[in-house]
């Protein structure tokens, strides 16, 4: 259940490792604070001997070459735009220094401090097929492709797309003018390799509008009376060009360095671009607080569920226990009695349920790793409100970026911090 880091700092030579259970999960966090604020708040942390791969991602700073390499899994910077504007503010806030993010994972971490990786570099995980990416429950059997792709047969188990889902945009441009757009998952192995007629499946799936560039992840467009493809999203789907090359020999396959909004020139219609104010937005609400991610948030917001339900069962317990106490009132006009009685009752359950509660609540934090382990600091950067608040926005000023007051309006009403409240 946690998501440990890993982290070495290299100064005058000499390697430190340092690493928390918990840190791999606002680890984009920390690290916008700076080298001084970083390295402040790693050494604070537990301090081992040797590289450990047991992790879920981690940073390498090195203070004598300026470089500092990074590995770590934030859902808002899976977004292109999101994640651009991001690079921006951490170059921002670490001048002088070459920023890397470890696409290879840990492999590209313990390159970092020259020690050999025990573990394979981490690979994409992308669904294999179209029907996979369209998340389709079954494999029914492909029917006959009719002649008017308008009315092909769609398969009616496909999953819907909420609003906020993040997802792949196709688009698909037939030779006769027809412009389709369809939504994935991801864009899957065979459509990148040209796989099982990857077209028709495409062609199968429900009709789709052009998506807010505030839920893709990335982007692929097919023009069959040009022959040509376009392509973009994430490093690590770039770095697959040479084999989307190869799979669709004879096509003319490009990287669309302008993503999104040229996807949307291909396609026709405007979109809905992603403004930088509100590209902040979806990452500012988490680097603004200083609250910990640990065992007991993750247990609070289970519990807190639990607890709930545990307390309407103890509600229904007591009304179950109390009516014929009311009744025998009714029959016997001894209210006062029945009052005291219920009273005792009542007492006597809650007593109960809290002693249960606590003994629970002893009992799991023991067992669980990591558990109520309070003595890692909670955030990298100025723990209080008002001086963090002025380091994001000289911060935002040296990037170039929208002000806070700008930005902060903009602010969704859920976010990743939700878990923490």
């Amino acid at each position: 259940m946690s998501e440990p880091a890993i982290f070495g700092l290299v100064r005058d030579g000499q390697t430190r490792f340092y690493a928390d259970r918990w840190a791999s999960v606002f680890l984009h966090r920390e690290i916008l604070f700076g080298p001084d604020d970083f390295e402040a708040w790693v050494t604070q942390l537990e301090e081992l001997d040797e590289w450990s791969d047991d992790c879920c991602g981690g940073a390498v700073a090195d203070y004598d070459r300026k470089r500092l390499t990074w590995c770590g899994e934030a859902q808002s910077l899976q977004i292109p735009r999101i994640e651009a504007v991001y690079q921006r503010l951490l170059q921002a806030a670490w001048p002088g220094f070459e920023i890397a993010f470890a696409y290879a994972g840990l492999a590209d971490l313990a390159k970092a401090v020259g020690v050999d990786a025990a573990s394979e570099p981490d690979g994409e995980d992308r669904p294999e097929s179209v029907r996979e990416a369209a998340r389709l429950e079954h494999a029914a059997a492909e029917e006959e492709e009719p002649e008017d792709e308008d009315h092909a047969t769609t398969d009616e188990d496909e999953a819907v797309f909420d609003d906020e889902d993040l997802r792949a945009w196709v688009t698909l441009l037939a030779a006769d003018g027809a412009v389709r757009h369809r939504h994935v998952d991801r864009l899957p192995t065979d459509l990148l390799q040209s796989r099982n007629d990857p077209l028709r499946a495409l062609a199968k799936l429900p009709p789709a509008e052009v998506p807010p560039e505030a839920v893709v992840i990335e982007g692929l467009w097919l023009d069959e009376a040009n022959q040509s493809i376009g392509v973009w999203g994430s490093h690590a789907l770039k770095e697959m060009l040479p084999d989307i090359r190869q799979g669709w020999e004879g096509w003319d396959v490009q990287w669309a360095e302008r993503g999104y909004e040229q996807q949307c020139e291909v396609a026709g219609p405007a979109g809905v671009p992603l403004k930088e104010a509100e590209a902040l937005a979806k990452i500012l609400p988490v680097i603004l607080s200083t609250k910990r991610f640990d065992m007991s948030t993750v247990l609070g917001a289970l519990g807190g569920g639990l607890k709930k339900t545990a307390a309407k069962a103890t509600g229904c317990l007591l009304v179950v226990i109390c009516l014929p106490l009311v009744i025998f009132g009714l029959v016997s006009g001894n209210w006062k009695a029945v009052l005291i009685s219920i009273a005792i009752t009542c007492g006597v359950v809650i007593v109960a349920f809290k002693t249960i509660e606590h003994r629970i609540k002893r009992s799991f934090m023991s067992k669980v790793p990591g558990a109520g382990d309070d003595r890692a600091p909670p955030a990298a950067g100025p723990l209080d409100e008002s001086t963090r608040r002025q380091r994001i926005d000289h911060l935002l000023v040296a990037a170039g970026l929208p002000r806070l007051s700008e930005v902060e309006p903009l602010f969704p009403k859920e976010s990743e911090l939700d878990l923490l409240e």
